[in-house]
């Protein structure tokens, strides 16, 4: 009987607003209806009570645990959340006055309460909201004439990317197995090689996306297993047959898959990282607080800088790390003209056909001619590593053993890099530093889909200036929302460099790489033996 009431209040207090605004629809000096969103983080049912004038106000309905209602009022109404089964000092949980720019209200949930603050619904309000937040604070640093190298991707063509995540296959055969991506066609397009008991790179992929692992014969090419991606999974075994159930890499993976479980009880977020989990030992600059704060300065050492340039640098904040996005700072005016014609002079002659992956093969997903520069090839390029050692925070000797080659790329028109990380878990790429040497006339831009609830962000810098971002977060895992991509250009010719920069320094980044080559059918073989 209490319910069929509460149904009929709810349902007359529709009627009212519904009423109102039929009513007030033609008259200009009445204020219009709004429609807004109410979300309920408690782990109880909640009731909603809109103040009007009454002792405990007009019931207007309930709100489910980890639930949300859509409301109509008016700028100005007031509501109270109240919970009924509290004492009457900790009945009201919250209240709202509805303003004319929000359209989001939400009931909190206890800061000591863990479990809610990862459940998949927190962090997809969080993340909505922030696209929210984001958008208002674009427009107005823009109506300002502030960082117009900044906009959103509303207007760009949406395609699955938004969605993209990381995985990674294991192989935990005695043989080796290739992993295809299962476009359709006859035997599916060729991503790697698996060695036995080893696993993938971290593959870039989208929900529904299937792929294949098949043992190679000569010729002939027999399924092992078919996965088909589901947002919700990030490592997809071949799991061993019964004699290599104890084998120490299968029970490393056994552990590694109990931690990834935990980590994302504790955290909300998926362990994409390698295991054991090792911190970076280089620094990460802290998130910025909002979204155009200059968040760090800095300083140049005299030998790292023209004695005409600027002393110091600033690191612009364009997201505020997780949930908004990863961690992105926009960085003016860190090469000179000069300079950036001088890297594009030693980089033509040696431009070639650029390419992907550990194993270095060409993809459709990349168009673009690249060449590498080495940090000391002249006294000009070791100034100006010296200048990037000092930007990313860490010393000469660090940046020597942790800094890849720097990679310079040209993209013609049509030409792009479509959606990708630049970590695996191979190979612990902490940071990339890109700097635009020419700007195109339209296009190119590099954008972060997976920012600000998926509205996206495209950086677009001028000449000279750079984007660092973070592809790994403080404690190792790797950063899923680091997702980018060098857009297409669309008129003109655009040139970049960019400095990939590992997590640790203690060793050669290279030697990471050597470890991480794909193993030949041979190569495996005689491991078996040896084994």
């Amino acid at each position: 009987v209490k319910k069929c009431h509460v149904m009929q209040f709810a349902h007359v207090w529709s009627l009212i607003l519904a009423l109102q605004a039929f009513l007030y629809a033609g008259d200009a000096d009445q204020p219009r209806p709004l429609q807004v969103t109410l979300y309920n983080f408690k782990e109880f049912e909640v009731e909603l009570r809109w103040q009007d004038g009454s002792e405990d106000g007009r019931f207007s309905g309930t709100l489910p645990s980890m639930g949300s209602v859509s409301q109509q009022t008016f700028t100005g109404h007031v509501f109270k959340v109240i919970n009924n089964n509290a004492s009457p000092k900790l009945r009201t949980l919250a209240t709202f006055t509805i303003s004319g720019n929000r359209t989001k209200y939400f009931v909190p949930p206890d800061l000591n309460n863990s479990a809610i603050h990862r459940h998949p619904s927190y962090i997809a309000y969080l993340q909505a909201n922030s696209a929210d937040t984001f958008l208002e604070r674009l427009t107005e640093l823009q109506k300002r004439g502030g960082l117009d190298e900044l906009s959103t991707l509303a207007d760009e063509p949406k395609d699955s990317g938004t969605e993209g995540f990381s995985v990674t296959f294991y192989n935990f055969r005695s043989f080796p197995l290739e992993l295809y991506f299962d476009d359709g066609s006859p035997t599916g397009k060729f991503t790697e090689q698996i060695s036995p008991m080893k696993a993938s790179e971290s593959q870039s992929t989208y929900i529904s996306h299937p792929f294949k692992l098949v043992r190679r014969d000569g010729e002939r090419l027999e399924l092992v297993q078919r996965f088909v991606m589901q947002h919700e999974i990030r490592h997809y075994v071949v799991e061993p047959e019964t004699q290599d159930a104890t084998h120490p890499e299968y029970l490393k993976f056994l552990d590694n898959r109990e931690f990834a479980e935990k980590y994302f009880q504790s955290t909300g977020i998926h362990w994409t990282g390698p295991y054991p989990a090792v911190a970076p030992s280089l620094p990460l600059y802290a998130a910025g607080k909002s979204i155009g704060e200059h968040a760090h300065t800095v300083t140049l050492r005299p030998e790292s800088r023209e004695s005409d340039t600027a002393s110091s640098v600033d690191l612009i904040a364009l997201t505020g790390g997780f949930p908004e996005g990863p961690r992105v700072f926009l960085i003016r005016d860190v090469l000179s003209p000069a300079e950036c014609e001088y890297i594009v002079s030693l980089a033509e002659p040696r431009l070639d056909v650029s390419k992907t992956g550990i194993d270095g093969r060409t993809s459709a997903l990349r168009t673009s001619k690249t060449a590498f520069l080495e940090h000391n090839e002249s006294l000009a390029l070791a100034k100006i590593h010296r200048r990037f050692a000092d930007i990313l925070n860490i010393t000469d000797h660090e940046l020597s053993m942790a800094g890849e080659p720097l990679q310079v790329v040209r993209y013609e028109q049509g030409q792009q890099y479509q959606v990708h990380h630049d970590f695996t878990q191979l190979t612990q790429r902490l940071a990339t530093l890109l700097v635009y040497l020419d700007e195109p006339s339209e296009g190119g831009g590099t954008s972060f889909p997976r920012a600000f609830g998926q509205v996206g962000m495209k950086v677009t810098p001028k000449r000279g200036s750079a984007i660092l971002f973070y592809s790994q977060y403080p404690d190792g895992n790797l950063d899923e929302m680091a997702l980018h991509a060098g857009m297409p250009v669309q008129q003109g010719v655009k040139r970049v460099c960019n400095l990939w920069l590992h997590s640790h320094a203690d060793r050669h980044w290279s030697k990471e790489r050597e470890e991480a080559q794909p193993t030949t059918v041979a190569e495996s073989a005689t491991k078996r033996e040896e084994l």
